[in-house]
């Protein structure tokens, strides 16, 4: 299982803080968009720790965890879990994605710092 990412073969820069929708292309509109395989790498945009879940069920990993935001060395930006020391998270940290199939058609992605293994 691979993380591809979606990008537009227009090539416009994106403005700062604005998120590519699934459709069309945050920097000109354009349809023209296409799935590319990822590198898995990128670097920490921002993070936030949960110590108290809403539902008691999400505390089954363990709390608190921290959910990040990661910009791709490909431009894009991913949501996903932490797989590291809470007191590591950092911006500008580089990570790599770790994939966690959960089905047959989903996946749940993680992400750990660059040169730790899994």
């Amino acid at each position: 299982m691979c993380v591809c990412v979606c990008v537009c073969v227009c090539v416009v820069p994106l403005p700062v803080g604005l998120f590519r929708s699934s459709e069309t292309c945050a920097g000109c509109g354009s349809l023209a968009l296409v799935f590319l395989p990822s590198e898995g790498r990128g670097r920490v945009f921002s993070w936030t720790v949960t110590h108290r879940p809403v539902d008691p069920g999400w505390a089954a990993e363990g709390l608190p965890w921290a959910t990040v935001v990661i910009e791709m060395e490909e431009g894009v930006r991913l949501v996903g879990g932490w797989r590291g020391e809470l007191d590591e998270l950092r911006l500008d940290l580089e990570v790599e994605v770790e994939i966690e199939p959960a089905g047959e058609n989903f996946a749940f992605l993680y992400f750990r710092p660059s040169g730790q293994e899994g």
